[in-house]
């Protein structure tokens, strides 16, 4: 049980500047594998020498029993061709959608705080009129000593 006193996170933070994510991900080929395990492979084995990786390595797997197929193979197959489906036909529609709902939230944020903004700034130039007339008030005081010691 972890209590909500302690600290989940109990190491130092390190204080070195963390450089930005990019906002754009790397190239994948077939919706998987990175483009830089092929570029890796390609002075080494060829063009084709990733995919005769990957058929040398499901037939290893096949040979040796570590992998069966059996009818939940077929499932995955055809629930993983009606996924691939289903991205290819909705996605961008989704992403477009998904996109245009973070915009209206970024929108609404930047209002607020560019409300808030201006709410502060309108308090900071009425703080500095109080200011103001505090100081001119001791002006009046003095003011009114003087003319009292006068009349005096």
């Amino acid at each position: 049980v972890l209590h909500a006193t302690r600290p989940l996170h109990t190491t130092q933070q390190s204080l070195a500047p963390v450089p930005p994510l990019p906002e754009k991900g790397g190239e994948v080929r077939h919706g998987l594998i990175p483009e830089e395990f092929f570029q890796f492979l390609y002075p080494k084995t060829g063009v084709t020498g990733p995919y005769m990786l990957g058929t040398g390595l499901l037939l290893y797997l096949l040979s040796k029993e570590i992998y069966v197929i059996n009818h939940e193979t077929a499932a995955a197959a055809c629930i993983l061709t009606v996924i691939i489906y289903a991205i290819k036909k909705f996605g961008a529609n989704v992403a477009a959608f998904a996109d245009r709902l973070n915009e209206e939230k970024l929108a609404m944020a930047l209002a607020m705080k560019n409300e808030t903004m201006q709410a502060l700034q309108t308090a900071i130039e009425e703080e500095k009129k109080e200011q103001w007339r505090v100081e001119g008030r001791t002006y009046l005081f003095d003011a009114k000593r003087v003319s009292r010691a006068l009349l005096l």
